[in-house]
């Protein structure tokens, strides 16, 4: 049997000693623009229909990683093929990746698992289906960009709250 290799420590970033991000390093991770050209790339490869989707995804992507970031003791999946499409670019691009990694998020390097499937089609994703996902986004940004619609073939139910 394959081993399912997944995180299971927190991102090393100071925000795990302190329990969070600062509202300043929330705002400089959510106001960092991709390099034209890695999104460009992405729409000649036919991920995206236009520019300005590719920003959508790449804003999205970019609470994604703030959700990992300011929760660092929470496992939180990748829900969305086609936002994981603008992480795929940027890791492609090593230097510029790199230099987010560290100036923009100020760790060594955000490191991307892949989804990994064993012979017995146990999954290496966290199995809450979402939830902590959906329950930390909607805390932080409000209801769910619809980008993320296609995250789940099923309804996720939040404790004392609500269905999405």
């Amino acid at each position: 049997m394959a081993q399912i290799m997944a995180r299971d420590k927190p991102i090393p970033h100071p925000s795990a000693e302190r329990n969070g991000l600062t509202d300043f390093e929330i705002k400089r991770i959510l106001e960092h623009e991709l390099p034209i050209y890695i999104l460009k790339k992405t729409v000649k490869e036919g991920h995206f229909p236009s520019i300005e989707g590719a920003k959508i995804a790449s804003k999205e992507w970019l609470k994604f990683v703030v959700l990992t970031l300011d929760n660092p003791h929470v496992r939180i999946g990748m829900w969305s093929d086609i936002v994981d499409e603008i992480w795929h670019a940027y890791l492609m691009y090593t230097h510029e990746y790199f230099a987010f990694s560290r100036d923009v998020l100020e760790v060594d390097y955000y490191h991307h698992t892949p989804l990994i499937i064993d012979g017995d089609g146990v999954s290496n994703m966290p199995q809450d289906k979402g939830a902590n996902f959906v329950r930390l986004y909607i805390e932080k940004f409000g209801p769910l960009h619809s980008i993320w619609d296609s995250m789940l073939d099923t309804q996720i139910c939040l404790p004392d709250c609500c269905c999405v």
